[in-house]
């Protein structure tokens, strides 16, 4: 048995501390890698760390060999095998999910950027 852990995320609640928690770590690992200064205060820090979580998330998103509509269209065609069917489904709901988080983590950087250059 595999040792890890999950963390279900909500596209009404995307910023779980869990969450972030994690890729501020990542971030912080490879940041330290690479030997730079970690030190981040206030609205800049926010900014990279949900920067950071966008494009781990856009990473993923990236894994995927086909774009979303490519798989709308495979799941219409009748000679599909059912199990084959509800396969492309639920990669087609994972899709849709992490685009909606991605648009979610792109929106509130934009609002720290702007109230950061006010």
């Amino acid at each position: 048995m595999k040792n890890f852990s999950e963390e279900c995320v909500s596209t009404k609640d995307p910023f779980s501390r869990r969450f972030i928690f994690f890729y501020y770590i990542s971030m912080l690992d490879e940041i330290e890698l690479e030997k730079e200064d970690i030190k981040r205060f206030d609205l800049e820090g926010d900014r990279i760390v949900l920067e950071y979580t966008k494009n781990a998330l856009q990473s993923l998103l990236d894994l995927y060999p086909t774009k979303l509509e490519n798989d709308m269209e495979r799941i219409k065609k009748a000679n599909i095998e059912p199990d084959r069917k509800v396969a492309i489904a639920y990669l087609i709901e994972q899709k849709k999910y992490l685009i909606k988080l991605i648009e979610i983590y792109e929106n509130e950087i934009s609002k720290l950027v702007k109230e950061d250059t006010l």
